[in-house]
């Protein structure tokens, strides 16, 4: 609590995290309902964020759209965190070639723009939610990747590794017991910051059309509809812009402060 940002993260991703709860009780109106005669209302008039053009509530459509956004990040970083650290745990221990094989698959990812991959991977498999899943958290892998690796290089040439292989520790309970605990720091700092950017790809790649599909609203798909009103009616595309920057925002936000806290060089 003595960080100066990392409370108001916080703050704002616990709200973000309880209206994608509590969305399905909290919304006004029903977000698949059109009501053609109340089409492109500004905001007010019964509806605080105005309607799209098929006369839907977008202030239901966003609340209902964080429950997408927020979910399909969150498996996908959980999919990257699983994946890239038992890779780069198992690469720095175990080196050799395993290392060198492991590394330049992940260097060979890292090669490619994020959303060129992305969109390839669901080129490929197909649209759905759980390619959606599958395609973000294989493009965020390397990272959880270097970040275990580089730990593990650091953690298993120290005495109490070389302690615990004299008591006839196994492998698999060094890995366990002290190179896990050891990596967990830098690894949730990493979670934070993959987050924010897991919900720009999973919002790109809606916008184009690849991930949460309509009648389903995520922050993605509104703005790709809504960008086609953008003069004459903007908040179609503002209200989910905003959304998406807000809790991008309270990610980066808790990312850095728990650096700041996890970090013991800075402190």
């Amino acid at each position: 609590m003595h960080n100066r940002v990392a409370p108001i993260g916080l703050v704002i991703i616990a709200a973000n995290l309880g209206v994608a709860l509590l969305a399905p009780v909290i919304v006004p109106h029903d977000v698949r309902a059109m009501h053609p005669v109340d089409a492109l209302r500004p905001p007010g008039h019964g509806y605080l964020f105005g309607t799209d053009e098929f006369g839907r509530d977008v202030l239901s459509r966003v609340l209902m759209g964080s429950r997408v956004s927020l979910s399909v990040a969150f498996l996908s970083v959980l999919t990257s965190v699983l994946l890239g650290t038992t890779l780069g745990l198992t690469a720095g221990f175990y080196g050799g070639w395993w290392d060198a094989l492991t590394m330049r698959a992940m260097d060979i990812i890292f090669a490619f723009p994020a959303i060129l991959l992305a969109i390839a991977i669901m080129a490929v498999l197909g649209t759905s939610v759980a390619n959606l899943v599958l395609a973000i958290g294989i493009v965020y892998t390397p990272q959880f990747a270097r970040v275990a690796r580089a730990a593990a290089l650091t953690v298993r040439g120290l005495e109490f590794v070389d302690a615990a292989r004299a008591l006839g520790l196994g492998n698999a309970r060094i890995i366990g017991r002290h190179l896990i605990p050891n990596v967990l720091a830098p690894i949730t700092v990493q979670v934070s910051l993959s987050l924010s950017l897991a919900i720009l790809s999973e919002s790109a790649l809606s916008f184009l059309g690849l991930g949460t599909q309509p009648p389903t609203p995520s922050w993605g798909n509104m703005l790709s509809e809504g960008r086609q009103f953008l003069e004459l009616a903007p908040w179609n595309a503002v209200f989910p812009g905003l959304a998406i920057m807000l809790v991008v925002l309270g990610f980066n936000l808790l990312g850095d402060g728990l650096r700041d806290l996890l970090d013991p060089r800075l402190r």
